[in-house]
């Protein structure tokens, strides 16, 4: 019989489920050091680029990390589980479903976020122009 997953509020377990809308609010007020980072230089950025962004978003069943809605571009900041077998196979299925859904998926990890921060923000801006060029 498989366990039943727990969900968390700051670091505490619910005895009842709640809605993913509900828990990517919690995701949005409990922010990584790292996707903090990239979050306020994407807030900065936006205006200059001509889009938007939304932190921790529901798109297609998945909350990804950053999501512009004009583009159909999902951003992703990865930390250290992200190199474990398991998670890496739902993070590629979490891709397959957003591609399908004709999202753009790019991923970073927490050390390019924190320590490469402008290298990132310029490949998140390669890819917007690539996105408007199609």
């Amino acid at each position: 019989m498989p366990r039943k997953r727990k969900v968390f509020h700051y670091g505490k377990p619910f005895k009842r489920r709640i809605s993913k809308e509900h828990y990517a609010d919690i995701l949005r007020h409990n922010m990584t050091p790292a996707e903090a980072r990239l979050w306020k230089l994407l807030v900065k950025k936006a205006c200059e680029w001509g889009v938007s962004f939304e932190a921790q978003k529901v798109v297609c069943g998945y909350i990804p990390d950053f999501f512009c809605g004009s583009l159909l571009l999902a951003v992703e900041v990865d930390g250290g589980v992200h190199r474990r077998p398991d998670v890496k196979a739902n993070d590629r299925r979490r891709t397959r479903v957003l591609n399908s859904a004709g999202i753009t998926v790019i991923r970073f990890t927490n050390t390019q976020c924190l320590k490469h921060t402008e290298k990132v923000c310029n490949a998140i801006w390669r890819t917007i122009q690539d996105l408007r060029r199609r």
